[in-house]
């Protein structure tokens, strides 16, 4: 994110944030960057870099304020320590801390040196720390975190040297906690009728300089939906879908009450339903927004204060919608000219992510050639204004291509003298389509309160005949854009992906693995005997044909439930099963095994009880299709 505000932009929108949480949206590795780079490009008077950086993260980090805790508790009346062990709790909470010190070494040399100045290092010291303090906030800000400056220094300084090997004649300044922000979206998994209702806390802040007088402090909770188009100019209806207003923040009672110079806090929380409808932003002709406003009421001689917050209702996908996560594939043939298939993996995609193009070309007939591939996003957006009589039609459609991928084709790079898992040969080009990251300038796939947004992919592919002659085939692919339930988003409400998770993630929180990432499952836990010299290693759904040797030796009539089932080579060469019963049988036998008859056949095929097993051989498939002629002469 960073690289994507000006320096102006990320000194404007640096803020001291309170509430965070214990987790990141960098990595590790990019936090020491940030440090280093500070403590290399900030300035300091005669270059005397008197400043000294301690990071501490995750347990440190928690480490040093539960050492801020103890040394709070032995000297804080126990009437105010509630508050202020709930406040260091609250840095606690956080991902990390910078621990910012002076080298009084550095000032002494210098005043020894220099002594002209020698009264003014210790003031350019401050400065320098001062400087980097600033540098270092706005840098984490400007990457995603929050974060706001304490100074509980002198408290933890001893025990904090002890712990962390800390030169003893370091002086501690101030301390910087970060962490990531409280997420400013709530989302809802699944549809409106199976989805749980959500939870939404926050605290509302006041910050007064001077002492202010108040009549009252409300907060409320604003759904807006609001249809906007015609073809005639701007005509639109305005609702509130949700109106939730908390009780008054201070008692005035009715005539009103004066607030001391200091912070306050007030918490707040609500239960949003299940069944609340997902945010819409970035169309012209409707949109959908939930804001928070908080209001100061004053006399009727003083303007009322106002301050909005922007809240985003997102609905994903639910853990069994596994409707979405089939592959749409698309299998033809052109008479006389190409035989083709273009696939996606799943009609699902990730919005800001990436959907994959498969193709394969089968030419049918000499000198047909190809080129190009040109694929195209088509948004559908219809809108319907129910209920409402208008002068005009209530309902208005609209389209418009969000992306388009030009993919070059050629002989040399693209074509197969034999196509994998086939016996064809062609053309095959495989392309990642990269989709745009921003709202405004594509949309989920939804569908409520008289909004529809669908999405298709337009794959258009100009096939160059021998003759010159130009024909073009064109197939479209449906195609379920939904929201991450990881999005974040930046200032400009551009997506931001977090950094790459460990696989264990809680199926609570996660939507459906697409096939890419499902094969990867493991499908059996190693297993094998130390006496057999064979191992099962761990396989996925990708590689399911057994390994051909490993079947012939036996067939057992049991199932295989344990390591000791499997069979055995002796010294001898010879194989001994486990099983009371087994077949030995060479490859051919086992290919008329595996010969599948047609359901005709089966059905008239005469059944025959298997209660009892000998050594004998099963019936090939002659042998089972020949019953089909004698009950047919019946």
């Amino acid at each position: 994110m960073a690289d994507k505000l000006s320096y102006l932009e990320a000194v404007h929108n640096r803020r001291s944030i309170y509430q965070l949480k214990r987790s990141s949206p960098i990595s590790d590795d990019r936090i020491e960057e940030i440090i280093h780079q500070a403590v290399e490009d900030v300035p300091s008077s005669f270059n005397s870099q008197s400043t000294r950086l301690v990071v501490l993260l995750k347990e440190d980090h928690h480490k040093f304020w539960n050492i801020v805790i103890d040394a709070l508790k032995a000297i804080v009346p126990a009437d105010s320590w509630p508050k202020t062990e709930k406040r260091i709790v609250g840095f606690r909470d956080a991902y990390g801390s910078v621990l910012f010190y002076e080298d009084p070494k550095v000032i002494s040399d210098l005043q020894a040196k220099y002594a002209i100045y020698a009264d003014r290092f210790p003031q350019w010291s401050e400065h320098t720390s001062g400087m980097h303090q600033y540098a270092i906030w706005t840098a984490l800000e400007a990457e995603g975190f929050g974060a706001n400056i304490q100074h509980y220094n002198p408290l933890p300084d001893q025990r904090a040297a002890e712990v962390w090997n800390i030169p003893q004649e370091w002086q501690l300044k101030a301390q910087l906690v970060f962490g990531a922000l409280e997420n400013d979206i709530v989302v809802f998994q699944g549809s409106e009728h199976e989805s749980a209702a959500q939870l939404l806390k926050g605290v509302l802040v006041l910050c007064l300089q001077s002492p202010l007088r108040v009549e009252d402090v409300n907060l409320r909770l604003v759904g807006t939906l609001r249809h906007s188009w015609t073809d005639f100019g701007v005509l639109g209806s305005k609702i509130n879908i949700l109106q939730q207003q908390w009780a008054s923040f201070v008692n005035a009672n009715g005539t009103g009450e004066t607030l001391p110079a200091g912070n306050y806090e007030w918490p707040f929380e609500y239960l949003l339903p299940g069944d609340t409808a997902e945010s819409i932003e970035g169309i012209a002709e409707a949109y959908l927004t939930y804001t928070l406003k908080a209001t100061i009421s004053r006399d009727k001689f003083a303007r009322d204060l106002h301050a909005h917050k922007a809240l985003r209702i997102v609905r994903t996908l639910s853990a069994n919608s596994l409707e979405f996560m089939y592959a749409m594939s698309i299998e033809n043939v052109w008479l006389n000219k190409v035989d083709y298939e273009i696939s996606i993996p799943s009609k699902a995609a990730v919005f800001g992510n990436a959907i994959t193009l498969k193709t394969r070309f089968t030419p049918l007939v000499k000198g047909l050639d190809i080129s190009s591939i040109t694929a195209s996003l088509l948004e559908v957006r219809e809108c319907h204004i129910p209920n409402l009589t208008f002068p005009h039609d209530k309902n208005h459609r609209t389209e418009r291509i969000v992306s388009t991928w030009k993919i070059k084709v050629t002989r040399e790079e693209d074509w197969q003298s034999t196509i994998e898992d086939t016996i064809q040969e062609g053309w095959v080009v495989n392309k990642r389509l990269d989709l745009p990251k921003q709202f405004g300038q594509c949309m989920q796939d939804l569908n409520i309160h008289g909004i529809k947004v669908r999405h298709k992919l337009k794959v258009f592919v100009p096939l160059r005949n021998a003759d010159g002659h130009i024909s073009e085939l064109a197939v479209a692919l449906p195609v379920y854009i939904y929201i991450s339930p990881n999005i974040s988003l930046d200032g400009q409400r551009n997506l931001l992906f977090p950094p790459p998770r460990p696989s264990s993630v809680g199926t609570e929180t996660a939507v459906p693995p697409g096939y890419g990432d499902h094969i990867l499952d493991q499908l059996y836990q190693e297993i094998g005997d130390e006496n057999t010299g064979i191992q099962l290693q761990p396989s996925s759904a990708a590689n399911l044909r057994p390994d051909l040797d490993l079947l012939r030796p036996v067939i057992h009539t049991e199932q295989v439930s344990t390591a000791a089932s499997l069979p055995q080579q002796t010294d001898h060469g010879d194989t001994v099963g486990s099983s009371a019963g087994q077949v030995d049988l060479d490859a051919n036998a086992l290919y008329e095994l595996n010969r599948v008859p047609t359901y005709r056949t089966a059905i008239r095929t005469t059944l025959r009880p298997h209660s009892q097993f000998d050594n004998s051989l099963l019936p090939d498939y002659q042998t089972a299709a020949g019953s089909r002629d004698q009950n047919h002469r019946e």
